[in-house]
């Protein structure tokens, strides 16, 4: 079932270089999840999900970690069962002990969330709406830039 390959960008050939991106969610949250990732794949950037890059039988925790050290953003969806879930809070934890995600973790308000982790409030979220995939498009591009 892996099938994680960057889509080809109309806007532009230069994009098939970006880097991985991990998408951290919950099933509940699958939907705004798949819409995410679409447009950062259409965007150039590589994207690790887990339904897709994980198969049945790897080791769920060993194929995480190397998703993890091979990512150079983290987009985080945060809801109150992202907060339940305890993933969130370890997928967090190691990216901000993590050199290649300092200042590269972009967390995305799915639903109000009053249990989030206190550390989240010094992060600028993206709000979910009808632009919410583009916004963080920006800011990974704003990213990409910066380190280039």
């Amino acid at each position: 079932m892996k099938k994680n390959v960057a889509s080809k960008s109309a806007r532009g050939p230069s994009k098939s270089t970006r880097e991985q991106v991990y998408l951290s969610y919950v099933m509940s949250d699958r939907e705004m999840a798949r819409q995410i990732a679409e447009t950062i794949r259409e965007a150039g950037f590589k994207v690790w999900d887990p339904l897709e890059d994980v198969s049945m039988g790897d080791n769920w925790a060993i194929e995480i970690g190397k998703a993890l050290a091979g990512s150079a953003a983290m987009v985080l969806l945060v809801s109150p069962d992202a907060v339940r879930s305890g993933n969130l809070n370890l997928e967090l934890g190691f990216a901000l002990e993590a050199e290649q995600f300092a200042n590269r973790v972009i967390p995305v308000l799915v639903k109000e969330t009053p249990d989030a982790p206190w550390i989240l409030k010094k992060f600028q979220y993206v709000p979910w709406g009808p632009r919410a995939a583009e916004a963080i498009v920006q800011r990974l591009e704003g990213m990409h830039d910066a380190k280039a």
